[in-house]
């Protein structure tokens, strides 16, 4: 379905809902933090090693800032690498291979790789007995600065951490929760389409697959975007446009997002990744409506509309997008 020349005033930048309306109960689950640490050995389920460009993403910055990284196995009992491994190998910060330190765990400013222990919300940093340009130094707040600043080896350190190099030794490691089908996230002018997904289409939003995949997560995924933007449109839009809901014949409600508790209209920049719901929260015939499931009725009434049709958001390119895994 396309909406033509239908004219619309859309207020885009919304900060309070006043009328909130469930279409359907649902249970929310819920959901996997992004990143957790544990051992090299043992993947944690529904879980892959981490790789650098992950550490260095926008998704990492914010949880890492937010809740910190926490533990889902704990150390061993015997000899550890308190090395931070990611795929490419072993973790360090610095502007060259040559001129770096390797990082560790650490908890309220201290480095955490003791046996027997699972430690939470831990961040990175150099240990005081560590040789190097950053030896001592605690990341209490990450930066894209020092994201930037992150590299990896996969030659085996020596010195400080020669336990690293003993056969069978436990390895401490960073792990991404492996990406959903679908996720939303601002694209557009200085925020690309990430790495692994593509612009989905209206007919993606209206596929069993993502009603699927929408009613059994509880939502979907609204993921950090990568920077900062000054003006950006909050309507949900597919690679033909944005998205609206019309059960009328001569109006519609441009979809937007839901936090899981109903209580604020989720968009923009520097927010934690979460589950989110797909609702109609910009006015119209139908708006404030919240829809908690996805079935074949609700999307037969979905539709697109371009900027011809609304006196708003058509200065921004950038806006609210639903992506798709093509991973």
């Amino acid at each position: 379905m396309n909406f033509k020349s239908i004219p619309l005033m859309v207020k885009a930048f919304v900060a309070a809902v006043a009328v909130l309306v469930v279409v359907a109960a649902s249970t929310a689950v819920a959901q996997q933090p992004e990143f957790v640490a544990g051992m090299l050995s043992t993947v944690p389920s529904g879980y892959a090693l981490a790789s650098l460009a992950d550490l260095q993403s926008a998704d990492f910055l914010n949880q890492y800032n937010s809740v910190g990284i926490n533990y889902v196995q704990s150390f061993g009992s015997g000899f550890i690498c308190c090395v931070v491994s990611v795929q490419e190998g072993y973790l360090s910060i610095g502007s060259s291979a040559s001129y770096s330190s390797y990082i560790t765990p650490f908890l309220n400013g201290v480095e955490t790789c003791t046996s027997n222990t699972q430690p939470s919300g831990t961040t990175f940093g150099v240990p005081p007995f560590a040789s190097g340009p950053y030896e001592g130094m605690w990341i209490t707040n990450l930066t894209t600065k020092e994201q930037a600043g992150f590299l990896a080896t996969g030659v085996t350190p020596t010195g400080a951490f020669s336990n690293c190099g003993l056969s069978g030794v436990a390895t401490t490691a960073i792990f991404r929760v492996i990406p959903p089908k679908y996720i939303v996230q601002i694209v557009g002018t200085g925020a690309p389409v990430p790495s692994g997904f593509a612009v989905a289409t209206l007919a993606d939003l209206q596929s069993v697959d993502f009603q699927t995949s929408y009613n059994t997560a509880g939502g979907v995924v609204m993921a950090a975007s990568p920077n900062n933007q000054n003006s950006y449109c909050c309507i949900l839009s597919v690679s033909e446009g944005w998205v609206g809901y019309n059960d009328e014949v001569d109006s519609i409600s441009p979809l937007g997002l839901y936090s899981e508790a109903f209580n604020a209209v989720e968009c923009g920049y520097n927010q934690a990744r979460q589950l989110v719901f797909i609702g109609t929260p910009f006015g119209g015939p139908n708006g404030g409506f919240v829809f908690r499931t996805f079935n074949a009725s609700l999307v037969s009434s979905f539709g697109t509309f371009t900027r011809q049709n609304t006196s708003d958001c058509q200065s921004s390119p950038t806006t609210q997008t639903l992506l798709k895994s093509v991973v």
